[in-house]
Order: structure tokens, then sequence, then C-alpha cells
């Protein structure tokens, strides 16, 4: 029996319904029981009851606010029959609307007194009958199913299938068709799609291009289906005629549908000009102009379930008070990103079921693959997320897979444990298979490798591309002619044609980059293409003749390269220093301009060249030593020993000036490499929460006039005019306040000493008595230990620029700190913490100026090694370059340099 969970246990990854906040929880659990002090439960007050009136109104106005809707053009609804509810009704509503369109046009064109009212009826059904049409974009099991109801209350000859994505994909849903392949009625009473669909993970990117009007009379009537990733992202409303969604997934509770129609869409013609066209009927219940005239409660709607959503609505308007529902779309896309990320990483266990331009952002599909079989691997996947907590992820029982969706329920730090996860998973696949595998025995410098595997991995980077690039070492097979790129057909004996025109160029050893014979595949980078290749490459063999007593054939391996094993083995062939192979590591983790320009000043070489250059200079250094203790009386000196010996002693005392140098400048390359660590300091309520948010530019830390809000310390890295830079938010310094509270300062103070710059908050508060500033004694302190400190002094705006630099002024001479800048986060848009900013990026600069872009390439542990050659010698020049000075060595050197012996 599995062990019991409490809810902060779990991160559950269904596809709905979703989790809701367990704050909305605890509060609809009260209102559950007595509302509003009524004494009886919100389910149980009638829902023509002032308070249900007053819960819909609130949750309707809130959900305006939140989506920009235009108050005086739409209708927001609340139903009932959720999504698939809404396939007939907007089919019903929507052909209502054509018809009665159409019928206005003829009373418009028509002569009353020449046309009664059976002939009026006749003409209209020639209309419908010959013009009648709406138009599905079937991209996935839901628009399937919306188009097959369609079908069933219209016929086939009135629904028109605009495009079916199977038809563009092998017969599989994962795409969207181009706009320019739709084909699109030119009246359509409406056109539908689904914005994502969550069995197959595939979302348009954006509102499709196709279904803008033209400018020659094509206006479509837009029905979106948004069920799955409303309030994840900005809408543009205008756009649309209808939008519905279910509540399940990012607004709240099942049970209730909202439906966002245009006003002039509600009006329907008689029921009985419906009838004596033989067009189908509503029920009531799902008749929008019956529902809006009855402010959504001509039935027994489920308020409980409206007083929810209207919670969630609220939460997500505290949350995003200005940004609204971009906050959440902001949001969204990191955690999506996260994710995907993990999955792209690992390309060789990880297929991500949707084309990359339309992967969902909502229901990550995706399929894991063990040596080349997906339903071990996904039930050992799945298996091993359940017992971390990672629950839900199983994909659609039509599909298989594994689906997580990330629903607005879902925390940047659910999508980061699920993100980790999935990278362990790989790494342990990686790990199973190597212990599998016969060992790998590493080259000496200047021989090869006594295995003959052919090893392959893909260079290009994962996601669709316009070329991918295979690159594999194949010592000893037969091979094309070299250094020339020829096309050719790529088959495979199972698949058959992998590429018509695939690009083929060998590289022969020992001009490669690794040493050895280099085989590069270009092919075309379509994702199908690319696995297909990858799944093709293990399954060939090659064979190579061994010549024994016998001559004899052994079929060679052909494997996926392990993690840096390319970069490896250039290394032992000599083709690469220990200085060039840690630029390269550096380089493939630059995030900044100037961590990539300190990358590359290690990668060309001549930090190896340097350090070889040093340790020749040390070995002459000794050589002549050696040379005067041991052989003094045998040769004849041009100078004295004493000063040989001071000549020696100059030499070297040089070469250490040079190495404290570069040790110095290495220090301040570790600095950009690793990020700039930045702590905010001050008293409560000085606006350091602000500060942060407005300078990485996003609500990072919680913003209150309570104070003491932030307890922990608050991080966030942000590239600052190329500087990577990590912030950190602390505690406010006060005497008062809990143990919680204490603890948190403790922390700061710990973040203070660990800082490279810190930045004294002070702020300018207007009392009773005048303004005055607000600043804490122990900051100020603290911060005098630091590299670097900037003081700054918000809320600049509450009081006169005059008045300002005065208070500026005093707290500089009372602290003793030069030039507090003045700012102001209330004014961020408008520069107000420009000053900062400005001084940040200086400091920084300071921090990190190197004249020479060679030594930005010094590494940490380069660093330490100089400074331990400082203190006793040539050892550790084996560390730095792979390799060093031996007895042998320094003899060549003393009979080099010397005629001993002659």
């Amino acid at each position: 029996m599995a062990a019991p969970r409490e809810r902060d246990d779990v991160v559950y990854f269904g596809a709905g319904p979703a989790l809701l906040p367990s704050a909305v929880l605890e509060k609809a659990s009260r209102a559950l029981i007595n509302y509003h002090d009524t004494g009886i439960g919100l389910a149980e007050h009638s829902h023509r009851s002032a308070y249900a009136a007053s819960i819909l109104d609130d949750a309707r106005s809130d959900l305006i606010k939140l989506l920009g809707i235009p108050r005086n053009d739409y209708e927001v609804l609340f139903m009932q029959g959720g999504g698939t509810g809404q396939f007939a009704a907007t089919v019903c509503n929507l052909v209502g609307s054509w018809v009665l369109r159409k019928q206005e046009g003829l009373k418009a064109e028509e002569d009353a007194e020449l046309m009664n009212e059976p002939a009026r009826m006749q003409k209209l059904r020639a209309v419908v009958d010959g013009g009648l049409k709406i138009d599905y974009v079937v991209t996935g099991g839901w628009s399937q199913k919306a188009a097959a109801e369609a079908v069933r209350l219209l016929g086939p000859e009135k629904v028109n299938i605009v495009t079916d994505a199977r038809q563009h994909h092998d017969g599989k849903f994962g795409v969207i068709p181009a706009d320019n392949t739709w084909k699109l009625s030119k009246d359509a009473a409406m056109v539908y799609y689904c914005d994502n669909e969550t069995v197959d993970g595939v979302e348009f990117p954006g509102f499709p291009s196709a279904l803008d009007p033209d400018g020659e009379g094509y206006e479509p009537i837009v029905v979106a289906d948004m069920s799955s990733n409303i309030l994840s992202r900005v809408v543009p409303i205008s756009k649309f005629g209808v939008i519905f969604f279910g509540a399940q997934k990012n607004l709240g509770s099942t049970g209730i549908t909202v439906v966002i129609v245009r006003k002039d869409l509600i009006a329907q013609p008689s029921t009985s000009v419906m009838r004596q066209l033989g067009l189908p009927l509503a029920p009531s219940v799902l008749v929008y102009e019956t529902i809006a005239k009855n402010n959504s409660l001509y039935n027994t709607l489920s308020i409980f379930d409206v007083y929810i959503a209207g919670l969630v609505l609220r939460r997500m308007l505290a949350n995003y008070p200005k940004d609204k529902v971009s906050g959440q779309q902001a949001v969204s896309d990191a955690k999506a990103q996260l994710i995907y990320g993990a999955l792209d990483a690992h390309p060789e266990i990880y297929e991500v079921v949707p084309d990359m331009t339309v992967r969902s952002r909502m229901n990550i599909c995706f399929r894991v693959i063990k040596d080349g079989d997906t339903q071990e691997a996904e039930k050992q996947f799945l298996s091993q997320a359940e017992k971390r907590g990672l629950t839900g992820l199983k994909g659609h029982r039509s599909v298989g897979g594994v689906r997580a969706s990330n629903y607005n329920s879902i925390s940047v730090e659910g999508a980061e444990k699920l993100a980790l996860y999935i990278e362990q998973f790989a790494k342990a696949l990686r790990l199973a298979r190597r212990s599998l595998a016969p060992r790998w025995q590493p080259m000496t410098r200047g021989t090869r490798r006594a295995s003959t595997d052919t090893i392959y991995a893909l260079s290009s980077g994962p996601g669709r591309a316009a070329i991918a690039v295979y690159r594999s070492l194949c010592p000893g097979k037969p091979t094309p002619r070299p250094r020339v790129a020829t096309m050719r057909k790529l088959l495979d004996k199972q698949a058959g044609v992998l590429d018509p025109q695939a690009l083929v160029l060998f590289l022969p050893g020992p001009a490669t980059v690794t040493g050895e014979d280099v085989l590069e595949l270009h092919v075309h980078g379509g994702r199908a293409t690319v696995r297909a290749v990858l799944a093709a490459l293990p399954l060939t063999t090659t064979t190579t003749a061994t010549t024994t007593a016998t001559t004899a054939t052994t079929t060679d391996r052909v494997r996926y390269a392990e993690p840096g094993e390319f970069t490896r083995r250039a290394f032992l062939s000599g083709k690469m220093d220990l200085a060039q192979v840690e630029a390269l590591g550096h380089g493939l983790e630059a995030e900044t301009e100037l961590q990539r320009r300190a990358a590359v000043g290690g990668s060309s070489g001549s930090l190896g060249r340097r350090y070889e250059d040093w340790r020749r200079r040390l070995l002459e250094a000794r050589a002549e030593l050696e040379a005067l203790i041991d052989f003094s009386e045998d040769q004849h000196f041009d100078e004295s020993p004493a000063e040989l010996m001071a000549g020696v002693v100059t030499g070297v005392e040089a070469m250490v000036r040079d190495m404290d140098l570069y040790r110095e400048m290495g220090q301040r390359g570790d600095l950009l490499r690793r990020g700039i660590r930045v702590a905010l300091l001050g008293p409560p309520n000085v606006g350091k929460s602000s500060l942060m948010n407005v300078v990485v530019g996003r609500e990072a830390s919680i913003v209150s006039d309570e104070a003491g809000t932030t307890r922990d310390v608050v991080e966030a890295s942000l590239d600052l005019r190329g500087y990577l830079c990590s912030f950190a938010d602390t505690a406010g310094f006060r005497a008062v306040g809990g143990k919680v509270e204490a603890e948190g300062i403790r922390r700061a103070r710990i973040q203070a000493g660990d800082a490279d710059v810190v930045v004294v908050v002070a702020s300018i508060e207007v009392g009773a008595d005048g303004p005055m500033v607000l600043y804490d004694a122990e900051t100020v302190a603290l911060s005098a230990g630091a590299p670097a400190r900037l003081v700054v002094l918000n809320k600049s705006d509450a009081v006169s620029v005059e008045e300002a630099s005065r208070l500026a002024a005093d707290l500089s001479s009372t602290t003793h700190c030069p030039n507090p800048l003045l700012i102001s986060c209330a004014k961020a848009e408008a520069g107000g913490v420009t000053p900062l900013v400005e001084a940040l990026a200086q400091t920084f600069s300071r921090l990190t100026h190197v004249d020479d872009l060679d030594l930005l390439g010094v590494t940490e542990r380069q660093r330490q090694l100089l400074g331990r050659i400082c203190g006793w010698g040539l050892g550790a020049w084996r560390g730095l370059r792979g390799g060093g000075g031996d007895v042998e060595e320094l003899l060549g050197v003393v009979f080099e340099r010397f005629c001993v012996g002659k």
C-alpha cells in the first residue's frame, strides 16, 4: 500500500481537471459551509438570489479586466455542458445568426408589395440550400470531434473541412498545415478551430493569418475552442466571433463553461423559420440569446463553481495587477521552455510528438525511447515519476506516451522539478547502457584508440532546421574520396530511402579535430529525417580484416558517442590542450556576450603557449643552476656564479609577476563566467523587492505595503549590459520580529558576505514632521567589507528634486557613503532606476576589467594551480597543460645550453 501523501508532496500534471490553488480551496470550503455568515452554505443559496447575481457580476467583470474584453461589443455568458456541448451550440447559434442576416438582406432588397411570405420563404430556402457552409480547421482530436458533431447536425454537404493535419503528416496529427493550403468558404456561417489540442500537444502560435479579413469582402466569423489554454496568453478578442472554454483547466472546477460572444451574433430568427428551412434548433439552455437575456441564470447554474472561478480570477489580478494576462503568459512560456529544454537536450531518449513550430505550452506530449522500445521505457519513466510525486503524466488513452499538462496551476518550481527528473532519467539510462557496454579504454598521447568502434553523434542542435549534421569517427573503415563534398542518396535496408539528397564529407586523420578519420553526413533537418537517421546508424555494421595465424573478419560496433567523447579524443591526441578544452566548455555554457568573449580568450591556444613558455623558462633557470652546481669546475662560464645566480633570480621574479597578473585576471574572468553576485540590503519597506523586480524585469519578489514581506533570500539572474549577474533580495533589517524573520536576517548577513556588489537601499519617507531618510546602520557597515558597494535612495519622487538632493547629501554625511544614487521604482518606466543600472554596469566593468582579452580565458582551476606553482615549482605544470617537464627533459636543456663532456 502506497504511503499517504500531503497535497504539497504532489505536482499534478494531469490533463484535467487541473489542481486549484490551496488558498482558493480553503476559502471555498468555508463558503460551502457558511457563506457571508448567513448560516447557509453557498451551494444551498438560490441561483436567483442577490448573492448569486453578485458572484456572477464580479466573476464576469474580473474576466473582462484580465482578457481585455471590449464591454460594448461582447457578452460573457456562464453556461453548462462543457466544451463538447458548445460543439453543437456554436453550430445552432451561428447558423441561426447567418440565416437572420440573409433574411434581413432579402427584406432590404425585395419589394414588399410584390413578394408575399411564401415567396419570401422560398427565396430564403434557395439561399440556404445553395450557400450555407460552416468551416472546420482539423488539427487534432477535439477539432475532429467538433467537425463530426457539425456533420451530425447539418449533414456533410454543409460542412467544409478547411484542412486536415493528418493529410500533411503521414496520417497523424502533430502539425498545423500552412495557411496557404487552407480551403476556406467565402461566406461561411462560422470558421471553427481548436486553439490548443490537449491529446496531440498542438497549439496555434498565434491567431491564424488566413482568418484575417482580406480587404475584399472576406470577414470570417471565427469560433475558437480555448478550453485548455485560456488565461495563459494574450488573446486578440476583437478578431473572434465566439470564444468558449470549460473552466476546469485554467479557470476553476468542472461544471461551468464560459462563452464570449460578439453581441451582433446573438439574435436568432424565429423557430418557425428554422423549422421550415430544415435547420437544427438548439435546446433553450444552449441558445445564447436566451442565456444573455437572463444574465446566465435561465436554468439552475452552479453558482459555487462560478464562485471558485471568481476566486481564481481575483488571485490572478492580484498577482499581475499591471500586466494582467500577459504576466501569466510570461510564466507559462518560461515553464514550457524549461520542460522542452530538458527534453531537447536528449533527442536519443525523448521524442517530442508535435512539430517544433506548433508545440503546445499547455500539453507537452512526448515519447520515451530505450534501445528502440517505447513501451517499457515509458512504463519505467512514469513509475519513477510517480514515486517522486510527479503524477498525472500518462498520455491520452488513444495515443499513449507521456503528457505533461502545464496549466496555470503548475508553478515554476513544479516545472523545474519535472525538468530535473527528465534530465536525471536520461542520465540514468545512459549510465545503464554504459555499464552493459564494453569498457571504453582511453588513448594514450600520440597513439590511436585500441577499439575500432565507429562512434557518431548529432552535431547540429535539436529541433527542426534546414540541415542536420552528424559527425562520426570511423577508424580503419572503407572511406569515400577525402575532403570532397559529394551528394548521395542515403539508404537504409529496412526503411528504404532516408534522404534522397544527403551531403557526404570524409576528412582523413590526422588533420582533423580529433586526429582520427571523420565522416560527416549533412541531411535535411526535418525532425522525422533526423530521427530516422539516428535510428538507422546503430543498426549498421562494418567489417575489419584482422591478421593472425589465419585471416579472420570481425564485426565492429557502431554506437552513439558518450558526452564529450569527441573533445576528449581531441585532447588525448594532442589537438587541444586542457585550457582549450575548458574554454570550449565555457563557450557552450555562455549566456552573455562577455561570457562568450571570456571563453574565446581561452580557446585560441595562446594560454597554452604562454604556459609552455613559462615552463621552458623555468627549465632553463633550473638548468643554469644545475650546471652551475655540478659542472662549474669543468666549464668556463662567461659570467661569474654570482652574476648567473642574480640573472636567474631576476628572470624567475619577472615570471612570478606575470603569474600573479594572470591569477588576478583569472579571478576577474571567473567572475564573468559564474556571474556577479549582487545583494540588496536595507530595512523593511524601503523598496528592495520593487527595485529587484524592476531591474530583473519580472515579479521575482512579493511587493506589499506590509513591512517584512520578504522573509528569505529571493534570487533572480539576468543579463545586464552583457554581464551575467544574480540579484538577491534579502529580508529587511530590524530589531523586532519573529523567529522566521530573524532567520531571514541571518541569511541576509551571509548573502552580504558572499556578494561581489552590495547595494544598500534607503528611502525617502514623508511623515508628519516632513521628509526624512529611512536607512539601517548595520547594512551600511556590512557593505563596507564588500568588493564593491553602491548606495541608493529610493522614492525620490516623493519630494522635489532639490529636497531629494539635500536628503541624499545628509545620508552621505551620516553614513560616510559618497554619492548616494537617487532612484524611483514608482517611475521605473520613465527611467527612475537608470542611475543604478548605469552605476552597476560601471562597477561590473571595473571588477572584471582585463587589458588582454586572452587573460579572460584563465579559469579558476588554472588560477589556483598558478598560486601553488609560485609556491613549489614545476610539478603542477602537468595539471595546466596535461604534461610537464621530467628529468630527461631537464638534462636535455642542460646539454643543449652547455657543452658538458666535450
